[in-house]
């Protein structure tokens, strides 16, 4: 995942572009934002440069940067004024997500699918308690193993034609079915 920043996609797209910086000339970065369109962000004296981390939810610790600190790859969502074509923008705000940050917090959490991530086939769901039982298959054999989710569990579910994390939509308990692909993360009970 590229980091987390609230907003339906219909208005990040009209009023609060967000992407990836294509190109920095000067005072003006060209942005392919995730809706696909590509903007021309023109940052002026006044305009407020952040950087935060990946992962953050809000600004409290967000840094003041400068516009050379900005390069190609990084990720920012801008606010301002977007002109009547809807390709242009004043910016009067520029919240930017370096790339290595972005890379790192992937590789991180990558790191922790593996150590404490299960995966397999949902073969029975119970509401009541909130335990998904999965099961799959190795070269010892089958083995099951039961999830337990509370109200604080997170579930997603992907999206039909995509298979990227990024395109996975909120989910519930309620929406698991027996025969469902099912990975989940959290603390590894004994066996």
């Amino acid at each position: 995942a590229a980091g987390c920043w609230g907003g339906s996609p219909a208005a990040s797209s009209a009023a609060r572009p967000i992407g990836t910086i294509k190109a920095i000339s000067g005072s003006t970065i060209t942005l392919a934002s995730d809706a696909g369109a590509t903007f021309t962000v023109t940052v002026q004296d006044s305009t407020r440069l952040l950087r935060i981390e990946p992962g953050e939810k809000d600004l409290k610790n967000a840094q003041t940067i400068q516009m050379q600190d900005l390069q190609v790859g990084d990720r920012i969502l801008v606010t301002g004024n977007v002109s009547a074509d809807g390709h242009s923008v004043s910016a009067t705000t520029v919240i930017a997500m370096k790339k290595a940050d972005v890379e790192t917090k992937q590789q991180r959490d990558l790191q922790d699918w593996q150590r404490r991530g299960v995966g397999g086939l949902v073969s029975a769901v119970d509401p009541s308690s909130g335990t998904i039982t999965i099961s799959a298959t190795s070269l010892a054999g089958a083995k099951s193993t039961a999830v337990h989710t509370s109200k604080d569990t997170m579930f997603r579910r992907y999206a039909p034609d995509s298979i990227k994390f990024d395109d996975a939509k909120p989910s519930s308990l309620d929406q698991v079915k027996p025969g469902d692909q099912l990975r989940a993360r959290g603390a590894l009970g004994a066996a």
